[in-house]
């Protein structure tokens, strides 16, 4: 297990390092998380140059280096963030419910589970089985795995390769009702690199790759 969590933790982590933010620039970076949790989507550039009290062009100029470093996705014809990960800023099968906020939703599974611990919320997930397409819902409060229904949910961690994961990985990373149900999804694409974990090896990963992205 703690291999998934240190292959999860430094596809975000190291990417974060390596941009080598200044303080302005990660102080936006945080702000457009922020943002996605407070109003459950994207932020303009506008709204965050008056929020921050920067200069538009500074703004702009920082997320485009944010989308360089793929921490964010980014349309630069439109000059618009269109996720930022772990958020998406359309809708997903992946919608995360945070008390007292707009609903969200996450680019993947492991990114929905991510979300509580990043923001320090309990959460409900309300999710889908990637196989079969049942509802399935996790549940987390005060840090823990409070209920997941189906009680034998899995998910996928997809190890596919690309230079924006929000492309490569995302549209993999999900929840299935059960092994079952994730094998004969895999069997369908043998060609797709990956592990299968259990909801609670899912929900450390979560908490490893985007627990310490706000702090």
């Amino acid at each position: 297990m703690q291999d998934h969590r240190v292959e999860t933790r430094n596809n975000i982590v190291e990417r974060l390092s390596r941009a080598q933010l200044s303080s302005q620039e990660d102080t936006v970076r945080k702000s457009i998380l922020k943002a996605f949790a407070d109003a459950g989507k994207a932020p303009s550039v506008q709204e965050l140059a008056h929020d921050l009290g920067l200069p538009f062009t500074s703004v702009l100029k920082t997320c485009r280096t944010l989308a360089a470093a793929d921490l964010i996705v980014w349309q630069d014809d439109t000059t618009r963030i269109m996720s930022a990960y772990p958020f998406s800023g359309i809708p997903t099968a992946h919608q995360v419910l945070l008390a007292g906020h707009t609903p969200c939703y996450a680019m993947c599974a492991i990114d929905a589970l991510g979300i509580p611990f990043m923001l320090g919320h309990g959460a409900s997930i309300r999710s889908a089985c990637f196989f079969c397409h049942n509802s399935v819902t996790v549940d987390i409060d005060g840090g823990l795995l409070q209920r997941a229904h189906t009680s034998t949910l899995v998910g996928w961690l997809s190890t596919r390769d690309g230079c924006c994961l929000a492309e490569a990985r995302c549209p993999l990373m999900n929840f299935f009702c059960d092994e079952s149900h994730l094998h004969a999804w895999h069997a369908t694409c043998l060609q797709e690199s990956g592990t299968s974990l259990s909801i609670l090896e899912a929900l450390e990963v979560g908490k490893a790759a985007f627990g310490a992205l706000l702090t």
